[in-house]
């Protein structure tokens, strides 16, 4: 066969996914073959490539995780209902999965928090409804989802979206950053967008400094603690994390430092202990903090999402975050489900028999 061409690609899977297949079906390679004058074997490298280029995203559902969602949900809601968490949402996770797997679960996690937004955002469609969006893989592929469906949406007009924290790459744009992943969210929705163009975590002393400037100030005291809904992730506190908090990146806490002051997470760039404590360090971060979201996360016609998983290296976190207060929506996985369960009953003094 000579060189796959994107066209190429994308005339076999359009011919695959032709209706006369029926609801739901596809047409077999024998079919594609025939209509588009190929050999059925030329369908394995046509596909392959497909895949690697993004055209197509290889999803993996085991019934076993999958029948096991509705109680799990229940059995984790009953867990931690005690700590301001009002819904759960559960998708298939993927047991002793590698790198690839924990990439699939998350996708799954992001689409379902997609659903999430699109309902809240339907419900208030004649509303003044305001959304704050955090950083990081997470919250990109969250708004992916959402601008695939822009063409089958009605625009909302009244709906505001805004990052709740700033830059956390001060020299370059980057699609992780809560800004960009803010603006498309808006434009999926037809609603509008508020920026905060600050750094996203700087030292102590320069929180005055910034504030001198009415539109941060204004953003900070009053804009972003007045959200409706925060959408945000979280990431682990690891070996060989840096976060770096100037343009110059002269001041670095490594993971080393931060772990001896005991953070396990960061949720917004706020450093959280085991039990959902703030850890305090010289820094601040420039947008919502943990005492923002446990106050938006408290109020009944509010809500702060959580949504993460996948990775093993976040179940604590999202536990710590729970345990604070910073959730009132949790989306995850039936394998980080579990660990929260068991932990939950292992704080309790019971143990599961082996």
């Amino acid at each position: 066969m000579s060189i796959i061409t994107d066209k190429f690609i994308e005339e076999v899977i359009l011919t695959v996914l032709r209706s006369e297949a029926g609801a739901g079906a596809l047409l077999s390679a024998r079919k594609v073959g025939q209509i588009m004058d190929l050999d059925p074997r030329q369908m394995q490298p046509v596909l392959v490539a497909a895949v690697e280029r993004g055209f197509l995203e290889v999803v993996t559902h085991l019934p076993s995780e999958k029948l096991l969602v509705p109680e799990l949900e229940r059995q984790l809601f009953d867990e931690y209902e005690q700590y301001g968490l009002r819904e759960v949402y559960l998708v298939p996770g993927f047991p002793g999965g590698d790198l690839s797997d924990q990439r699939m679960v998350l996708s799954k996690i992001a689409r379902r928090t997609a659903d999430y937004i699109e309902r809240k955002a339907k419900l208030h469609r004649k509303d003044a409804y305001k959304i704050a969006c955090s950083w990081g893989r997470a919250l990109r592929e969250v708004a992916d989802h959402l601008v695939e469906r822009k063409h089958i949406r009605e625009p909302h007009p009244n709906l505001v979206v805004m990052p709740a924290l700033g830059f956390t790459d001060v020299v370059n744009g980057h699609y992780l950053e809560a800004n960009v992943i803010a603006v498309e969210i808006a434009r999926a929705f037809g609603g509008a967008f508020l920026n905060l163009a600050t750094p996203a975590f700087v030292p102590e002393y320069q929180i005055p400094v910034l504030k001198q400037q009415r539109v941060v100030r204004e953003m900070l005291e009053d804009t972003l603690p007045s959200a409706d809904l925060v959408v945000t992730s979280l990431g682990p506190v690891c070996d060989g994390m840096r976060v770096t908090t100037d343009e110059k990146q002269n001041s670095i806490l490594s993971a080393d430092a931060l772990q001896a002051d005991g953070a396990i997470a960061e949720i917004n760039y706020n450093l959280l202990g085991s039990s959902g404590e703030p850890i305090s360090t010289n820094f601040s971060t420039v947008g919502l903090h943990l005492s923002d979201l446990r106050k938006i996360a408290s109020n009944v016609n509010k809500g702060v999402v959580l949504a993460g998983g996948a990775d093993p290296r976040c179940y604590a976190g999202i536990r710590a975050a729970i345990l604070g207060g910073c959730a009132s929506v949790l989306v995850t996985d039936t394998t980080c489900a579990r660990n929260l369960i068991a932990s939950a009953r292992h704080a309790r003094g019971e143990y599961e028999e082996e």
